[in-house]
């Protein structure tokens, strides 16, 4: 029997035995009524008569015998009813005066031990019942706690508070319980049978209003575990693994730098600062500018860390509630680290983390969206939330905010470094507009000083900080404390205080460029442990160039010529995967360098261990220091991936980067220099050394020490494919000799495989295969898909016999026409084309169907990988002028494509895929898409 149901069964045996202690223990003289029947003797006979009708408790023994005790003692009841009634003449002062005419005291003795044995053990009864459901419920409540822990979701105590106080009252219970039959025994004792009072029995236990109260707690746990697990799931549904990844690896500001942000004017009110004034009164978009290098990223974090923003802005916000968040864009990160899509969620999340009370309305006001969409599996974060749907979400929430009394202050960093498909930051603008068109939002963004912003948000002096005009000082307090750290510094300005004219001299030229600064310092500090002379150190200081770009080139120039093979090997890896590379492969890189074919060749790759990790990590840092002179560097990244992954290679900022991809005397080098020492290797077959990152991150698949039970390590697994896929597309284009490459491949797809199954990941089994079919790579999808491929069973064509494919959950022609950004490999710079006509003609060949519905989808119509393809390209018109995408439709109508998928879109409900094709090949009639026309 279900706890509710026990307790609306005691509460019918604790109103009898409550009304009976009540009646036997009264004080109240019986009158009799014009009916000739006294008055509670009436209401007894009803109770009485009522026990008879208990609810049936045959599924809980306990119960059962408890009901039937109570009609037992309602029968006693009546045949006492009876026996008074039978007096007509005697009045009573109170019942037990008259119970005592027809009961001896060992009958009322053993009647009121009858009732407080019920009492006693309906009492116990419930306690175990209510004790076992909180205790069943404290298991998850306690799961549900540390999940919002983990999520940061505020006011997630109520369930626990709740939880304590049934405990309370149940410990309350079990002392008190046995008090009621001595107390009532006692008065009965001392009662004067012809004197009434007005004392009565203290009346203690399992009563009528505690049962309600325990039937109504258990009900509004299960209700609130409901809505708190509910809750988790849309939060769940925005975080992504990379949230707050930007904002962890910008450098904290160092001490005395940036607290003139809150002040009105600099120190020497050259200055005004008018950011104090904005936060505590200001409206719409206030804009921080700056230079590459100067500190942007730094400041907005100080900014967002900093008690005194929160301090000014609840001035701004008054009486309503205040609430803030915060987003760094990174555009060498992941698609949601760059994306509109990712500064949504991550705002959604904040603020609804902050105010789990709100989920509820927003999920209801967006049933489109993810959490409603049950039972749909996706490959990973990116593919939950649409961007259409994360407006409309937005959309929701602020309405909710409106009518409650909300207010919002969003940080939002690095607008620069946006970068979203077929989209420009105008496109960002226009979408942070409609954000904060609410005059309870304002925003407060960082980026580089471009024009598109400059339009945008340069207008009013008084929302606008120009952050290289601002730092001088603290850019002298940051040498003059970087130097006075150092001993020899110390010495050598005691004997020549020239050498603390030094600090002056960086502060005048670095112009606010913060970055500049450091790699000057740390040159410095270098000629301080030589003991340069000062007129030594100032040479120094005058070769580095004053812009950042020739900087970077300056330290290119250093490398000593040993190096540079491997020092374009480790840019050339750096430079093309799309966020930074696990340490690991460069590590392996290194080795495969040395012996490619002997490396290439080994079959039996043992397991790297943490020892050897670290080992590695140790080599590989000093090795990045004297091939790229610090413009690489070893960071540590996703602690709970492992240590094998948690290294990774990252620029030292982000202007690095853009100098080596825009850079042609780098991309020269580069080229010059790669395979420069790979004469003596494979028999003096330099062309195989395309193969080299391949290698490396095939061998770092085969070493890595995957955990069992951990589902994201299969995402881990998943960047080293996409990584292969990649540099496995320049190999196949840049090779004659294709047989190494396709022998390679064919080992990959065996590893992926057995590592998937070895570990049960949750991965697609035909996700190796789609990968190729993304990367361009036709040699080897032909030879791996052949005519019967798509007729045969999924085991029959598994890559190995051993090991089961099981049903793909994605079909290959889905991988092959996917035109969603996150779904690209590499950088832009790699992948310009968005489908590959000539991957897509071969599928159909061999018989993949345009109209198959998709595992996880249900409705044939709207599921089938035709049906995206075409929703994408309605999504993004700018693709279908490309001529990729125009084979690709032909392709797909001639192998019989579905023409009458309708689009339910709001500006065209009539949009079927008939009139989105003839829109997208313009008017075209060549013989087989006639029949679109038709």
């Amino acid at each position: 029997m279900d706890p509710l149901s026990a307790l609306s069964v005691a509460a019918g045996v604790v109103q009898f035995i409550d009304f009976t202690f009540q009646v036997v223990s009264g004080t109240r003289a019986i009158i009799k009524s014009r009916s000739g029947l006294v008055t509670d003797t009436n209401t007894l006979d009803a109770i009485a008569r009522d026990a008879a009708g208990l609810s049936d408790a045959s599924a809980n023994s306990t119960l059962q015998a408890l009901v039937s005790e109570c009609k037992m003692i309602a029968d006693s009841l009546l045949a006492v009813i009876q026996k008074l009634r039978a007096n007509k003449t005697k009045k009573w002062s109170c019942f037990v005066a008259a119970l005592r005419t027809v009961w001896s005291k060992a009958d009322i003795d053993g009647f009121i031990d009858r009732l407080g044995k019920v009492q006693q053990q309906i009492s116990a009864h419930m306690h175990f019942i209510v004790l076992n459901n909180v205790n069943m419920h404290s298991v998850q409540i306690n799961a549900l706690k540390e999940n919002a822990q983990r999520l940061g979701m505020e006011g997630h105590n109520q369930l626990e508070q709740l939880r304590d106080a049934v405990l309370t009252k149940l410990e309350a219970l079990s002392k008190e319980t046995s008090k009621t039959q001595v107390d009532i025994k006692h008065f009965i004792e001392v009662l004067e049978p012809d004197k009434p009072t007005a004392v009565s029995p203290t009346r203690l236990g399992l009563t009528l209003h505690l049962t309600e109260y325990f039937s109504g707690a258990i009900k509004q746990i299960a209700e609130e575990q409901q809505l708190m697990s509910r809750n988790q799931d849309y939060l769940e549904s925005l975080y992504f693994s990379k949230i707050e990844a930007r904002q962890g690896k910008i450098e904290s500001a160092h001490s005395k730098t940036f607290g003139w942000i809150f002040e009105p004017a600099v120190p020497d009110r050259s200055k005004t600062i008018s950011f104090a004034q904005w936060l505590r009164e200001g409206s719409g978009t206030f804009w921080v500018q700056g230079k590459a290098g100067s500190g942007k990223s730094t400041l907005m974090k100080f900014i967002c860390a900093h008690t005194r923003t929160l301090e000014l802005l609840r001035v701004w916000a008054g009486s309503k509630r205040l609430i803030t968040a915060k987003f760094f864009f990174w555009n060498a990160g992941t698609v949601l680290q760059k994306s509109r899509e990712g500064l949504l969620r991550s705002l959604l999340f904040e603020i609804l983390r902050k105010c789990p009370e709100l989920i509820p309305q927003v999920s209801e006001a967006n049933r489109k969206g993810p959490f409603w969409r049950q039972g749909t599996s996706y490959a990973n974060d990116e593919e939950r939330w649409c961007q259409e749907d994360l407006m409309e979400a937005y959309r929701g929430l602020v309405a909710c905010c409106d009518e409650i009394d909300m207010r919002f202050c969003f940080f939002v960093d690095g607008l620069d470094e946006f970068e979203e498909n077929s989209k420009t930051h105008s496109d960002l603008i226009a979408t942070l507009r409609i954000l904060g068109a609410s005059q309870n939002i304002k925003f407060c963004v960082s980026s580089r000083p471009w024009t598109v912003f400059s339009d945008a948000f340069g207008e009013d002096p008084d929302r606008l900080l120009k952050l290289e005009d601002l730092t001088r000082d603290d850019i002298r307090s940051y040498v003059h404390e970087k130097f006075n750290e150092n001993s020899q510094f110390h010495l050598l300005s005691i004997d020549n205080p020239q050498y603390a004219g030094l600090i002056e001299d960086i502060t005048r030229q670095a112009q606010g460029v913060f970055l500049w600064v450091f790699l000057v310092v740390r040159d410095l500090l270098e000629g301080f442990s030589h003991n340069d002379t000062i007129r030594t150190m100032r040479m120094r200081l005058a070769r580095f160039p004053a812009e950042l770009e020739q900087f970077f080139q300056h330290m290119i120039d250093s490398i000593p010529t040993i190096y540079l093979p491997h020092m374009a090997r480790t840019l050339w890896m750096a430079t093309s995967v799309s966020q930074p590379q696990f340490l690991m492969v460069y590590s392996l890189l290194d080795d495969a360098s040395e012996a490619m074919t002997a490396f290439a060749q080994e079959q039996n790759a043992q397991v790297m261990y943490d020892s050897e990790v670290r080992a590695r990590a140790q080599q590989m840092r000093r090795r990045l220091d004297g091939r790229c002179k610090g413009l690489l560097e070893v960071v540590l990244d996703e602690p709970d991936a492992g240590l094998y992954f948690e290294y990774k290679v990252d620029f030292l900022h982000r202007t690095v980067r853009d100098f080596l991809l825009g850079s042609p005397q780098i991309r020269r080098i580069l080229e010059e220099q790669r395979f420069a020492d790979l004469s003596s290797i494979d028999s003096g077959n330099s062309s195989n050394g395309w193969l080299l990152p391949c290698t490396s991150i095939l061998e770092a698949l085969k070493r890595a020490p995957f955990r069992t039970g951990h589902d994201a390590d299969g995402e881990l697994a998943t960047r080293l494919l996409e990584s292969l896929m990649m540099f496995a597309h320049e190999a196949d284009t840049n090779m004659s000799d294709r047989s190494g490459l396709l022998r390679l491949l064919r080992d990959a797809e065996n590893t992926y495989d057995w590592r998937r199954w070895q570990f049960s990941w949750p991965l697609d089994t035909n996700l190796f295969l789609g990968l190729a079919c993304q990367a361009d790579l036709l040699s080897y999808v032909e030879k791996r898909i052949d005519p019967g491929w798509f007729t045969r069973p999924s085991d029959s064509v598994s890559s190995t016999a051993k090991y089961s494919r099981a049903d793909p959950t994605r079909s290959l022609l889905s991988y092959a026409i996917d035109i969603r950004p996150q779904k690209r490999l590499g950088t832009p710079g790699h992948w310009t084309l968005p489908v590959h006509p000539r991957i897509v003609r071969h599928l159909l060949e061999m018989g993949a169907s345009p109209n198959k519905a998709e595992k996880s989808q249900e409705d044939s119509g709207r599921s089938s990988s035709w049906h995206t393809f075409l929703a994408g390209l309605r999504s993004s018109m700018r693709l279908s002028g490309n001529e990729q995408i125009r084979e690709t439709v032909r392709l797909m109508v001639k192998h019989g494509a579905n023409l009458d998928i309708q689009f339910p879109v709001k500006v065209d409900p009539s949009l079927t895929a008939r009139k989105l094709v003839g829109q997208i090949l313009e008017g075209e009639k060549l013989g087989f898409t006639r029949r679109i026309w038709n």
